[in-house]
Formats: C-alpha cells, sequence, structure tokens
C-alpha cells in the first residue's frame, strides 16, 4: 500500500509540474508586442514539426516484448506485456528563444507483465514451475535536443528511473514471493527525423530501458499525425541483450 501511494504521488507530482510549465511558458510567450509579433504560440506546431521534441503532450503506448529471461527463476516462452503513460513539458520556446539548443521536460511510467509456466531445470529435478511478474517503472529527466539540421534533431535525455518488481513462483504446493527495487540513472540517445509534413521518425538507444526487467534497447517508432493535435506512434524494441524483437503502438494529444 505505501509503495502505491509512492507510486501515486509521484505521478501526480511530475504531471502537476508538466502543467505548471506548459502554463507559465505559454503566458509567457504571450506577453509583449515583440513575442507576441513573432509567435502565436510557445511550442512547435506538428505540421511545422512532425517529431514530438519541443511539444507538450500526454500519450499512451501498448508493448508487447520478448526479452532475455535468463536472469528469471525460469524461462517462460512468453512476452512482456503493457502500458506506458508519457508526458513532455518543454522548457524553452522553440520560436521565441535564439540558438540551437532546446530543453523539454519529461516523465513516463510503465506498467508490464509476464507470466505462464516453464521449466526449473535439472538442478530442480526438471519440476515445472509457474512464474508471475509485476514491473513497475518511473522516469523522470531532461531532453536536450538541437535545432542544427532542418530535418533532424539530434538529442539526449538524462534523469532518473525507479523499478520494482513483484514475482510470484509456484511448484508444485510450494509458492514463494519475491519483491525487488533499484533506481538508477536514465540515459537515453537518439535522433528525430521529418520524413513528411504529417510524419516523423525517432531512432532512440535506451541505456536503461523503461520497458524491460534488465538491460538496454533500441527502438525505432513512427510519428503520424491525422489530425492537427492528435497522433498516433508505433515501432520496433530490440533488446540489446538478446530475446526478439517487440513493438509498441499507442497515440496521444498535443496541447
Amino acid at each position: 500500500m505505501l509503495l502505491r501511494l509512492k507510486f501515486i504521488t509521484m505521478i501526480g507530482f511530475v504531471f502537476a509540474a508538466v502543467c505548471l510549465i506548459t502554463l507559465t511558458n505559454a503566458t509567457l510567450a504571450h506577453d509583449g508586442d515583440d513575442v507576441s509579433a513573432r509567435s502565436s504560440h510557445w511550442y512547435a506546431e506538428p505540421f511545422e514539426r512532425p517529431g514530438l521534441l519541443g511539444k507538450p503532450y500526454i500519450d499512451v503506448r501498448y508493448t508487447h516484448i520478448k526479452e532475455d529471461q535468463s536472469e528469471f527463476p525460469l524461462e517462460l516462452d512468453e512476452p512482456l506485456r503493457g502500458m506506458i503513460l508519457s508526458g513532455n513539458a518543454p522548457l524553452t520556446p522553440l520560436d521565441v528563444l535564439p540558438g540551437p539548443f532546446h530543453y523539454d521536460l519529461y516523465a513516463e511510467f510503465a506498467l508490464s507483465t509476464v507470466g505462464g509456466s516453464g521449466n526449473l531445470g535439472p538442478d530442480f529435478d526438471n519440476l515445472t514451475g509457474t512464474l508471475n511478474l509485476d514491473l513497475k517503472t518511473i522516469g523522470i529527466g531532461l531532453t536536450s535536443f538541437f535545432e542544427v539540421f532542418e530535418r533532424v534533431r539530434p538529442y539526449i535525455q538524462l534523469g532518473y528511473i525507479y523499478k520494482h518488481a513483484d514475482a510470484s513462483l509456484t511448484v508444485s504446493t510450494v509458492n514463494a514471493n519475491y519483491s525487488a527495487s533499484n533506481s538508477d540513472l536514465l540515459l537515453n540517445v537518439g535522433s528525430e527525423f521529418d520524413v513528411m509534413p504529417w510524419l516523423a521518425a525517432r531512432i532512440e538507444l535506451d541505456c536503461n530501458s523503461l520497458t524491460l526487467y534488465n538491460g538496454p534497447s533500441a527502438n525505432l517508432e513512427m510519428i503520424c499525425w491525422p489530425l492537427d493535435h492528435v497522433y498516433l506512434r508505433g515501432g520496433i524494441v530490440a533488446p540489446v541483450n538478446g530475446g526478439g524483437v517487440g513493438c509498441l503502438i499507442g497515440g496521444g494529444v498535443a496541447f
């Protein structure tokens, strides 16, 4: 109960900060004749930059990933399935502040689960066990991206990531429960590419993947805008430590 309260508190704080920064920057960007003459908005309109960098947004994605399970008590022929809730707030208005460097505050919360039966191996007389694993992850950080190319925006994300796993292993009539938590540096590097006025691609290396139990991943996503402030995003996730290629699919709203 205490852990769940901490999760809810952290998520509430992060999204309150996102909303506060959004309102503050929107007010600043529209104050003054000079600024208003140059900009009617403080963020990048979707069809000016079809990527997500520099935009205030909230989205949700479904994940389906098969990762290396060598650290699990038993290996399952099942993928990790879950949801990711993401939020982003620009800290520097793209069309107001000069210079090529811009910054976003972002936060993500992920829930993943995997379960099934498998063989414990010869060390345990080849007994069959049932494993259920739930993974909760919070990531918060700062994105720094660079407007040095016309259609390409490289970026780096630095922040904090917290993971908590609850596992339940049942063998015959014996049940064992296990919990573990850890926090680490969040470091992602990547780039966004403008493919068409309504379509962007994002390539990213997550050094401590939000969606995996352990290890980094390489991601390729496409971002499509069917409406001015509504987008769809989806792509593939490849765990660097092995296991197989997975997918992400979802969408969101840019304000």
